[in-house]
């Protein structure tokens, strides 16, 4: 799991306490402050003032919280403030990267570790969930043509199987925070939909997930029931995420790749 933020952060009370703080932020920013006003092209632009501010926000938040694991997030807050960065410049980075998150040039050294990384999403996440909400939605039942994001083109994170409708499969954006719904058996990523060589890897003491795979490209997706959720309860999507790290090394033990790979 080289490179990917799933691979140092299991959640935990300092992950849980992080990620309500960034949301909280989050709640504070609207699009009118995130972005320009749309250009000749239509196109929206983030502002410039914008992204330094959510930059240096979201590294202070990330520093505070996850204490000893912030050492590489001061060398990222470090160089958003020296200039050795431009946060405009590498918020655009992240958002022209479907599959980020993408290193942006002029991170070096500490700031380049797997922090780095997790930084990315949660720094780019309140600009391109905004910009998703401009875009038309699905119709409400429909299936997605392809497994990437209908909003800004990524690959899923995570599926789940949903109460309403009934037994329907959602995939789920780390990068925009949205979900789409899916063909239950085809594989999002590959979009093989041949009987037999698509299927569930149930794992021993995780009775509500399951692992959605795939013979023809040898990935994975983490799947939760939420027909199974505890007291009915449904967990957030980001916590659901990093608290299953567990399900990412069964699955590569069996041989699957992970999404991103």
């Amino acid at each position: 799991m080289a490179g990917n933020p799933k691979s140092i952060l299991i959640l935990d009370e300092k992950v849980t306490s992080c990620l309500r703080k960034l949301k909280s932020y989050y709640a504070t920013l609207d699009g009118d402050f995130l972005f320009k006003p749309a250009g000749e092209d239509g196109r929206l632009h983030p502002s410039d003032e914008a992204a330094r501010e959510v930059y240096e926000r979201v590294a202070s938040i990330m520093g505070e919280t996850l204490g000893t694991r912030s050492e590489g997030l001061a060398a990222v807050a470090e160089a958003g403030g020296t200039g050795a960065l431009e946060p405009g410049r590498c918020l655009d980075d992240l958002l022209r990267t479907p599959d980020g998150p993408a290193m942006p040039d002029g991170l070096s050294g500490a700031a380049r570790g797997p922090l780095a990384l997790f930084f990315s999403v949660y720094f780019a996440r309140p600009f391109l969930k905004h910009r998703a909400r401009r875009r038309p939605a699905p119709p409400p039942g429909e299936t997605a043509g392809t497994g990437r994001c209908p909003f800004c083109a990524s690959r899923p994170s995570l599926a789940f199987i949903v109460k309403e409708p009934e037994g329907q499969r959602q995939l789920w954006c780390r990068r925009c925070d949205e979900r789409w719904s899916f063909r239950r058996m085809d594989c999002p990523f590959c979009g093989n939909d041949e009987q037999g060589t698509t299927g569930y890897l149930g794992i021993e003491g995780e009775g509500i997930w399951t692992i959605g795979t795939c013979e023809a490209c040898r990935r994975y997706i983490k799947t939760y029931d939420e027909r199974g959720a505890p007291g009915g309860i449904l967990v957030d999507a980001d916590q659901l995420l990093w608290s299953s790290v567990v399900l990412d090394l069964a699955a590569q033990k069996h041989g699957y790749r992970e999404p991103a790979d």
